[in-house]
């Protein structure tokens, strides 16, 4: 390019991970992204997780990569409307690195019911208490009103509803995967 190229990466799960994958983001992970990332001007990771696993599966120097953690809305604060009933959370798109099954057996054992928002993804993910997409301000009033959110991901770079749990003064289960390893 003639100008400057600055990409930002969230995470490589794509490289780790490729069957976890459709064909066809395996496809571009394949042939594509490695070049389109060493080919960048400069990279914008959003945690230092990310980019180690830039420099070690992309190859890209540490002079090119710049942390920048992602940021949430101001509705994600403990105040303001709960939902109720009594129910644990997950917010992930529905696929398979994101080990949805996991946090449908953690809320049978518990007793409780699992309230799951995300984006239909897919690898052919489907669980009880889906109930999709939502707007930031019916999210964060779920955030508040569960017992906690259950985070039991295979691979994160940063893991955006974690930190949008803790804004809202939700306790977090999470596994160790990657970036959310703190």
């Amino acid at each position: 390019s003639r100008v400057p190229v600055v990409l930002t990466v969230h995470d490589l799960a794509i490289t780790r991970y490729p069957d976890a994958f459709p064909p066809w983001h395996r496809l571009y992970g394949k042939t594509a992204l490695r070049a389109t990332l060493r080919a960048a001007d400069a990279l914008v990771v959003v945690s230092e997780f990310s980019t180690e696993e830039t420099m070690e599966f992309v190859g890209v120097e540490p002079g090119r990569i710049r942390v920048v953690p992602n940021g949430i809305d101001d509705v994600f604060t403990p105040e303001g409307r709960a939902a109720e009933g009594d129910y644990v959370l997950t917010v992930a798109t529905l696929e398979p690195r994101k080990n949805l099954a996991r946090a449908v057996e953690a809320a049978r054992l518990a007793g409780v019911q699992l309230r799951a928002v995300g984006a239909r993804g897919w690898g052919g993910v489907d669980i009880p208490g889906w109930v999709g997409e939502i707007p930031d301000a019916d999210l964060a009033a779920l955030y508040r009103g569960a017992r906690c959110l259950v985070y039991p991901s295979l691979y994160e770079g940063f893991g955006l509803p974690v930190l949008e749990a803790m804004a809202c003064g939700t306790p977090v289960v999470a596994s160790r995967a990657g970036g959310l390893s703190f």
